[in-house]
């Protein structure tokens, strides 16, 4: 699943993975509307790279949330690398996650 760790949004049976990765990435953020200030869960983190996005393009406030130990190390590294206060990362899991109701 290459270092995304998201399946695509492939155009064609020869679409790259990278390029399918990143064209699902824009396809859910022109739907979602994010703005400046809002509140993101992003349930699966992964690595982080989306969730660094969000809070560097948009000026998003994001917590990601992974089972993965290893995930949420490489989110939070990515997070430091990119000088990013927005986007903050947790192990928990996505259906039993402790989160106050609507909180994002």
């Amino acid at each position: 699943m290459g270092e995304e760790f998201h399946y695509g949004y492939f155009t064609s049976p020869t679409t790259p993975l990278p390029e399918a990765t990143a064209a699902l990435t824009d396809q859910m953020l022109q739907r979602a509307r994010i703005g400046s200030g809002d509140r993101i869960l992003d349930v699966g983190c992964g690595t982080g790279r989306q969730s660094c996005d969000l809070a560097a393009n948009f000026g998003a406030s994001v917590l990601g949330i992974t089972t993965s130990g290893s995930g949420v190390a490489a989110a939070t590294e990515l997070a430091a690398q990119r000088g990013l206060e927005g986007a903050r990362f947790e192990q928990r899991d996505g259906t039993a996650n402790g989160l106050p109701d609507a909180s994002f």
